[in-house]
């Protein structure tokens, strides 16, 4: 079971504890009406009881997030050699290595580039015959310096069909898209994982978690794009 999972199953019976809660009060605070001497000390004992469930409730939630962000951000620091390939054709039994260090070598021109600064690379999702578009491939370079080296270069690859992308976490990738469709495409962009936005009063913002993108003040963004 992953923390997505966690999350989803917490959020659930939290909202199902408050649901029969608000019932459960709904019906002694009637009862109270009709007899309030026998029922007030049992009211009060369960508005006390009540109170410290969700407190707990919160506390769990509030550790559950923590997690996921300390989780989130050894993953991005496992992913820091790591770069997404658009936009190369997919062929059957294709040697994609050999691939992405002839087109980047060509269109990058950087020196000391070869087989062997890759120590990894695939095509990322599950092939379909169907699909002409074809899928990036995910490629780890044997030191970051080579990786930062392309990131900074990927200009070059202006006018052609390939374009890089960070390999970003699941999480840091919904940020991203949400973030572009909110600011443009242009006021957004990524470095070492992190999303970086431009906002409408000039100001720029570095976020890695869905909470920073959701309390950036309305103040900021009054103007439109």
């Amino acid at each position: 079971m992953d923390i997505t999972t966690i999350e989803a199953n917490m959020k659930a019976m939290a909202e199902t504890f408050e649901t029969k809660l608000t019932k459960f009060q709904a019906e002694l605070n009637e009862a109270c009406r009709k007899n309030p001497n026998s029922i007030a000390a049992l009211n009060n004992e369960f508005l006390a009881f009540k109170s410290f469930v969700c407190d707990g409730l919160l506390v769990l939630r509030n550790q559950i997030s923590a997690l996921n962000n300390g989780l989130d951000r050894i993953e991005t620091h496992f992913r820091r050699k790591m770069l997404l390939v658009h936009g190369i054709p997919e062929q059957p039994s294709e040697d994609t290595c050999s691939k992405v260090v002839s087109i980047l070598s060509a269109k990058c021109k950087l020196e000391n580039y070869s087989s062997k600064s890759i120590t990894s690379s695939y095509r990322m999702g599950k092939y379909t015959p169907s699909n002409s578009k074809p899928r990036p491939i995910v490629v780890k370079f044997a030191d970051a310096s080579v990786r930062t080296a392309l990131w900074k270069n990927k200009a070059a690859l202006k006018g052609s069909q390939v374009t890089l992308s960070e390999f970003l976490t699941k999480s840091r990738h919904k940020i991203f898209m949400a973030a572009r469709q909110k600011y443009g495409i242009t006021n957004c962009w990524t470095f070492g994982g992190m999303i970086h936005i431009k906002l409408p009063n000039g100001t720029k913002r570095k976020l890695e978690t869905m909470e920073e993108f959701l309390n950036i003040p309305v103040d900021t963004v009054s103007s439109s794009i």
